[in-house]
């Protein structure tokens, strides 16, 4: 006989609800949980997530959520992480409360490898299906959608050298963030640099969406029923990329210009400077894919002549897999570019180290 004790866990977790309402209000300790780090939680969830770990990340997911229990994000990476312990009621449970909280990207469940071995459950496929057919009503009742452009203006933001001259040329790194992330993020990457001897900006990607109680940005459109939005999307992403390049290059006149990009912001990267070689001196490439189906020979051919590229993966990466990279750098290698390529044994990240090695390759 099969044993369910997704009941007794909904009993618990109404126990701790209750326990959070006789808090005595007037004991010394009462704020302590402000003084809780739930960045690092989050950090410690994902980091186990991708090392494998999923009770260690589901345990971390639920402390995180005690303290934030609307972050849609995140209740999907506990059902995630439920999906992977094969334990389909509670994959389920926490997917309709990820559903509940802004989390909407059913299309992506539906391919989700995380729930592979749930999928076939009974009970997790009707409450999946039963997700789908209310988002699609919901689709239906907020009528049809037609997609313009409308141009708009973008923050990006820089980091000058400590003791920054205008009168002198520095190298000008342009970051990509990944999806999800935002350019004020993706800035802290340059903590890592050793020597802040050159000009590091980041761009925000142009597409918000909640994620939890937060925006989080994507430089890229989906849309189901209309593949080309992606497409066209994107084109508009690399023209903004460009006008970045322009505007930073017009006020800080660069001696050189690099394109950095991780995850989704690395394709991006890849795009754009593959593309437009004539716009950067090299591309860094961190984490992500290269899709070779929206790159030309012609362009290859004069790119592999001015570009220089750096491509890092972590080999333990769940999130785009270390074949990627490989791939990358067969593509790229076989079409004559100079590329450096450097793996270590993390996941889906931007390891200290890597950002050493990239500054010590752009100074060569």
């Amino acid at each position: 006989m099969k044993v369910h004790w997704f009941p007794t866990f909904i009993f618990l977790f109404f126990v701790w609800i209750v326990s959070l309402h006789s808090q005595d209000i007037y004991s010394p300790q009462a704020g302590d949980f402000l003084n809780i780090n739930l960045d690092s939680i989050q950090r410690t969830a994902w980091q186990e997530y991708q090392n494998g770990n999923y009770e260690s990340a589901a345990q971390n997911y639920l402390n995180y959520l005690q303290y934030n229990a609307k972050d849609g994000g995140n209740i999907y990476n506990l059902a995630c992480c439920y999906g992977l312990l094969n334990q389909p009621e509670l994959a389920a449970f926490f997917l309709t409360k990820a559903v509940e909280n802004n989390f909407d990207d059913l299309d992506w469940v539906q391919a989700d490898p995380d729930f592979d071995l749930v999928r076939t459950d009974p009970y997790f496929d009707s409450v999946l299906n039963t997700l789908i057919s209310k988002r699609q009503q919901q689709q239906e009742d907020q009528g049809e959608i037609i997609w313009v452009n409308a141009p708009k203006l973008t923050l990006c933001r820089v980091m000058l050298p400590e003791n920054y001259d205008p009168s002198q040329k520095y190298v000008l790194v342009l970051g990509l963030h990944g999806y999800g992330s935002n350019e004020n993020n993706f800035l802290k990457l340059g903590d890592n640099f050793q020597e802040y001897d050159f000009i590091y900006a980041t761009l925000q990607a142009p597409y918000p969406f909640l994620l939890g109680d937060n925006l989080g940005y994507s430089w890229f459109l989906w849309n189901q029923q209309d593949s080309a939005v992606e497409f066209i999307s994107g084109k508009m992403t690399i023209s903004y990329v460009l006008n970045a390049v322009q505007k930073l290059s017009e006020h800080y006149n660069p001696s050189q210009v690099y394109l950095l990009g991780f995850s989704q912001g690395c394709g991006l990267t890849y795009l754009t400077g593959l593309n437009n070689p004539d716009y950067f001196s090299g591309l860094i490439c961190y984490g992500g894919w290269l899709d070779t189906n929206f790159v030309s020979d012609e362009n290859l051919n004069q790119a592999s002549d001015q570009l220089r590229i750096f491509i890092g993966h972590g080999t333990d990466d769940r999130s785009v897999e270390f074949e990627n990279a490989l791939q990358a750098e067969e593509f790229l290698t076989s079409h004559g570019f100079q590329v450096e390529f450097y793996d270590f044994e993390g996941a889906h990240q931007v390891p200290p180290e890597m950002v050493q090695e990239t500054e010590k390759w752009i100074k060569r």
